[in-house]
């Protein structure tokens, strides 16, 4: 996770400057377990004014205070802080779950 928090922090190149690669999707990964759900009123990385946002946003991440930081540092960062979200589903197959 350092790596990835190193290279969110450096590579400030827009991606039309600098296209999507493979760090930019491990860190997209990890997004994906966040709760966008829980935070409709937010649309974007942009968006998020508070600390108690991101947390709501990250509760029960596997990431915790790593994905915490990702964030964070995606907020100070151009090639980072517009993305945005939309259509957000979240699934839990409970067949599955019951299964671990």
């Amino acid at each position: 996770m350092n790596n990835m928090l190193v290279y969110a922090a450096k590579e400030k190149r827009s991606f039309n400057e600098f296209p999507l690669n493979e760090v930019d999707s491990m860190i997209f990964s990890q997004l994906a377990y966040c709760n966008f759900d829980t935070l409709p009123q937010h649309h974007s990385l942009q968006s998020l004014a508070s600390d108690e946002e991101i947390k709501t946003l990250i509760q029960g991440n596997l990431g915790g205070k790593n994905t915490e930081k990702l964030i964070k540092i995606m907020l100070e960062n151009p090639r980072f802080k517009k993305l945005y979200w939309r259509n957000v589903v979240s699934k839990v197959d409970a067949k599955s779950t019951n299964a671990i």
